[in-house]
């Protein structure tokens, strides 16, 4: 309303697929932090299990779709009543289909007991890789050397799939082991998760989403006469992949996600600042006169803190986040100083480091830029009195790699402080590239080209470094 807009149609965001879509990228985002939280009160994982349509089962060929989220829900329904392995704090699985088009899911299971799967010997009564008695379990025999031992390959069969180069690509056989043992390099496609690093890797691959597949559109009947396309520029679009199979899931609206207990997400916003739903032909006026008083999650969590004894401890109004110690200050920003929050920008450093743990790497450059350009920071450039600029200025050589994956704007702003921290000592400086430092850059144009999202071929190489009016003046 301060630029003079009044009609909804000219602010906001046109087409957004909210996080109750499923599939979409704020469902798969949200399911990744809830996975995180569920960590976070229970500790890492116990168990990763992977369950896979067969295509054997009698009931396949009638009933594909509902057989297997049966099965699903069976398994569910024994793994929460320990069944299976004890008592277990919480779980869940993602659905995912196969290029082939069958589901298969991927379960993380949370044991109660948090010593149960720590000694080989406990191991060893929950995962086995031997062979069972043919006599004593004839069932289950049949099932094993059936569906679930590699090969032959190698010699015995060289047009066996896995054969690449003449070897095995899965590296079979393997060396017999007398004993179970914890190993250090494992993969996280095992049973048992034995390492902490693999966490992350672990929720983004079970949560990150639909397979997408690249089309491009061309004249066939032209190219087959010898001619040219009629466009010089092919069109390229990101589409789903959405197989026969995930397309019957979707119809029924069986679950592509789900966990046990549940997690309540809290949407907390500044004030006045919380998101707003309206149509093109409203008027902007009626809008915020519409939504001015109207309750949000985070105000009536706020309000519930008043009234009831449990939320004593919590946040009672936007003006109780600034209060330290009885004093009320200005801003948010002033009472995490208070606090000694933001003394050293290490609550900052925390902030980005979590993003790198939990996000992608376009979101944790949205969080460096909201950071720098909101000067939230207290140092957020390097000053020319500093010891970083000194450092600098005495450099004789500065190498910088893997360039091409980065952006020309970043090369540019990189070349903006160079002149600026050597005109100190020298004036002409400023119109010299790089203020006349020497850097060496390094890297592969065959390889990744910067991230453009949804950008399309032109952009990316518009965006690479020898787009860059600066690459005149490099050496190859």
């Amino acid at each position: 309303m301060e630029q003079g807009d009044v009609d909804a149609c000219s602010i906001g965001t046109m087409i957004v697929l909210p996080s109750s879509f499923t599939g979409g990228r704020r469902y798969m985002f949200n399911n990744c932090q809830d996975a995180m939280s569920i960590c976070k009160q229970y500790g890492y994982p116990d168990l990763f299990i992977i369950i896979t349509c067969n295509l054997s089962w009698l009931e396949f060929q009638r009933y594909t779709e509902r057989l297997f989220e049966l099965k699903i829900q069976s398994l569910m329904t024994d793994l929460k009543d320990g069944v299976f392995f004890g008592s277990v704090n919480a779980g869940m699985y993602t659905i995912e289909f196969q290029k082939r088009g069958l589901p298969h899911a991927h379960i993380l299971v949370w044991l109660q007991n948090m010593g149960r799967l720590q000694t080989t010997e406990i191991m060893d009564e929950v995962i086995s890789a031997e062979l069972p008695d043919p006599v004593r379990f004839p069932k289950l025999y049949s099932v094993i050397t059936k569906y679930m031992i590699h090969g032959p390959c190698g010699k015995l069969r060289h047009s066996s799939p896995c054969m690449r180069n003449g070897g095995c690509s899965k590296f079979y056989p393997k060396k017999f082991v007398d004993a179970t043992g914890f190993d250090k390099d494992a993969h996280i496609n095992l049973e048992f998760c034995n390492k902490s690093n693999v966490i992350k890797y672990l929720f983004k691959y079970i949560n990150k989403g639909q397979d997408r597949v690249t089309a491009s559109i061309r004249n066939v009947q032209t190219q087959e006469h010898g001619g040219q396309d009629v466009d010089e520029i092919k069109q390229f679009y990101d589409c789903r992949y959405l197989a026969p199979c995930e397309f019957a899931w979707r119809l029924f609206a069986f679950d592509i996600h789900h966990k046990w207990p549940s997690v309540q997400r809290l949407i907390f916003h500044l004030p006045g600042k919380q998101n707003i739903l309206f149509t093109d032909h409203d008027k902007i006026p009626e809008i915020v006169e519409k939504n001015k008083y109207k309750d949000t999650m985070f105000t009536v969590w706020m309000r519930a803190n008043l009234k009831f004894p449990h939320g004593n401890q919590g946040c009672k109004s936007f003006e109780s986040i600034r209060i330290v110690d009885g004093d009320v200050y200005d801003s948010f920003k002033a009472a995490c100083n208070a606090l000694g929050l933001l003394s050293d920008d290490q609550e900052f450093i925390n902030a980005i480091k979590e993003t790198v743990e939990l996000s992608s790497g376009f979101q944790l450059c949205q969080l460096f830029v909201t950071l720098l350009a909101s000067n939230s920071m207290n140092k957020p450039d390097i000053k020319k009195d500093s010891q970083r600029a000194e450092l600098i200025r005495r450099a004789s050589l500065i190498i910088e790699d893997e360039v091409p994956m980065t952006n020309k704007l970043v090369f540019e702003a990189l070349d903006r402080t160079f002149r600026d921290l050597m005109s100190s000592n020298v004036a002409s400086a400023l119109d010299i590239p790089f203020g006349g430092k020497v850097i060496v850059l390094g890297g592969d144009f065959r390889q990744v080209l910067p991230v453009i999202p949804k950008g399309t071929r032109a952009e990316i190489v518009m965006a690479s470094i020898n787009s860059s009016i600066l690459w005149k003046h490099c050496k190859v």
